[in-house]
């Protein structure tokens, strides 16, 4: 018997997306300092702050992808939403943590962080529309096969 499931059928809560992120974050981190110390890498603190951003663009993405398949948006947008904060303010900490650098001291990462919150909200503004013209265009087309009335 054939119990196949897709990736995007499940359904991910935002939180545990979050804290995977923030576990993942945490792991590249270690790893990253480690290749520092070692000397493997040069020696780039904001490489840090680079990590954080690159884990936060993997979970507005992922939760994007998601939010497809959850069959309560708004509460997944609200969750999703808590996650990204969440997400972001871990990452930060951890990069400021493992680099010694705040943000205004290691680069242009105050305004990353604003444009990524600005764009998260637009993404999932989209994506969200997307599945309600999903949904409408699904009704219209069981509608004109005849499967359900008016």
């Amino acid at each position: 018997m054939n119990t196949y499931k897709s990736i995007f059928t499940l359904q991910i809560s935002p939180f545990r997306q979050a804290v995977a992120i923030g576990l993942v974050t945490l792991l590249v981190m270690l790893v990253a300092k480690g290749l520092l110390a070692s000397g493997a890498i040069a020696q780039d603190p904001p490489v840090f702050w680079e990590c954080a951003f690159t884990m936060l663009m993997i979970y507005m993405l992922f939760t994007a992808v998601w939010s497809i398949s959850y069959r309560d948006k708004s509460k997944y947008l609200l969750h999703s939403i808590i996650g990204y904060v969440a997400v972001a303010f871990v990452g930060g900490f951890l990069a400021q943590s493992f680099s010694g650098l705040t943000m205004d001291e290691a680069g242009g990462f105050k305004m990353m962080y604003i444009i990524f919150t600005v764009s998260y909200l637009i993404f999932m503004g989209i994506v969200n529309a997307m599945r309600t013209i999903l949904e409408i265009v699904k009704k219209q087309d069981a509608r004109l096969r005849g499967e359900i009335e008016n």
